[in-house]
């Protein structure tokens, strides 16, 4: 193995690693509900939550093929489509098993998959790479990520922790991946 090689796989591992003990860390502390995110959730809570859900659902599925989209237009499109594939995948399979680990009940009591915000860390993934891929893009992919967080809050489906949390994870999902590859 080269000495580059060594490098990135230890590099990989320590990100893996940080990622899986930061969430552990986390839900740790996230598998209940507190009177800030009660009350945080409550003030930002919008009269109609299904259109609020609604538009947050189109808005996340939005930004989650647009890297997947500019991707498929770029001379190096084949090693894009799989960072963005990597990415994204990766997120989604750490947000199913941490809302499945932790089981917190969402503020509109519908079901115990609240913690963390899905659709805000699939919309940081996209986010981050997006600031990966085109760099003038940053600021409105990550206002973007910010209003369908808001959404997930509005709607009741999410305490603010959870959408504060998927960013984070997400915006991580985006930037190890391409650090690693």
């Amino acid at each position: 193995m080269t000495s580059l090689a060594i490098i990135k796989a230890r590099r990989h591992t320590v990100i893996t690693k940080s990622v899986i003990y930061l969430i552990v860390i986390v839900s740790m502390g996230f598998a209940s509900t507190n009177e800030l995110d009660k009350s945080i959730t409550n003030k930002l809570a919008l009269e109609n939550t299904e259109l609020a859900n609604n538009i947050g659902d189109i808005g996340q599925y939005g930004m989650v093929i647009t890297p997947f989209v500019y991707s498929g237009f770029q001379e190096e499109r084949w090693k894009y489509l799989k960072i963005t594939s990597i990415a994204t995948g990766s997120n989604y399979a750490i947000t199913g098993l941490t809302k499945w680990v932790v089981g917190r009940q969402r503020p509109d009591w519908s079901n115990n998959k609240s913690f963390f915000s899905g659709h805000t860390s699939s919309a940081a993934t996209a986010s981050a790479l997006m600031c990966y891929l085109k760099p003038e893009s940053c600021i409105t992919m990550l206002a973007a990520t910010a209003f369908v967080g808001y959404l997930r809050i509005a709607a009741m489906k999410h305490y603010f922790s959870d959408v504060i949390v998927g960013f984070y994870v997400g915006y991580m999902s985006g930037i190890a991946v391409p650090t690693i590859y």
